[in-house]
Order: C-alpha cells, then structure tokens, then sequence
C-alpha cells in the first residue's frame, strides 16, 4: 500500500510549479519507481517464504512433546 502512496505524492510534486517536470521526464521517473517497487515486493515475498521455510523445518526437527 506503501507504493501508491509514494507514486501519488511523486506525481504530485512532477506535476507542481515547484517541479515542473516535463513528459518524458515524469515516464522515466515513473518506470524506474515501478522498479523499485516491484523488486521492494520481489524482495518482500522471498524473505517471507524463506521464513516460513526456515519455521516450518525448525518446527520438524523439535522431538515430539518438547
């Protein structure tokens, strides 16, 4: 939910007088935001799954009743 926040406040400020960014410029801003964003959730999902992996094998290994 992170990401559209940034992404509506970043073309907020393309938009404003204070920036005054040009088309071109507003697309290749946006392309590499979606890139960040996208490898920040890549990234996200890979260390909740290596987690989950890594609970699940210590959960494994306990003797029973212990």
């Amino acid at each position: 939910m992170g990401g559209v926040i940034i992404v509506t406040n970043v073309r907020t400020l393309l938009k404003s007088d204070w920036i005054g960014a040009s088309g071109s410029v507003s697309a290749v801003v946006y392309v590499v935001l979606y890139a960040v964003w996208a490898a920040a959730l890549t990234y996200s999902i890979r260390a909740y799954r290596q987690e989950k992996a890594a609970q699940t094998d210590h959960a494994e290994r306990q003797p029973v009743g212990a």
